[in-house]
């Protein structure tokens, strides 16, 4: 994994794009776990930073709390930039 040069991150910002959990390296996504089926009941999706700083609860959570805790990157000393290249297009 490429690391990013130090002169390129700021406290909140990562070569002028906003800081934030989704351009680091420990957050996971997880759209179905094990063991899901189109006949069970309800969602099996998972969000949540592998440093155990926040999680997402697809049940209670509202958009803007997962906004808030995507924004939790801007104060985190375990922040760790994924290297995603800017002219990625997916």
């Amino acid at each position: 994994m490429e690391d990013t040069p130090s002169s390129l991150v700021s406290d909140t910002t990562i070569t002028g794009v906003e800081k934030t959990c989704i351009l680091c390296d420990h957050i996971h996504i997880n759209s179905a776990e094990g063991g899901y089926s189109e006949m069970t009941p309800g969602c099996d999706m998972s969000i949540y930073c592998g440093k155990n700083h926040w999680s997402v609860d697809i049940y209670t959570d509202y958009v803007e709390d997962y906004r808030r805790k995507l924004l939790k990157a801007q104060s985190c000393l375990e922040f760790t930039y994924c290297g995603l290249s800017k002219s990625y297009q997916g």
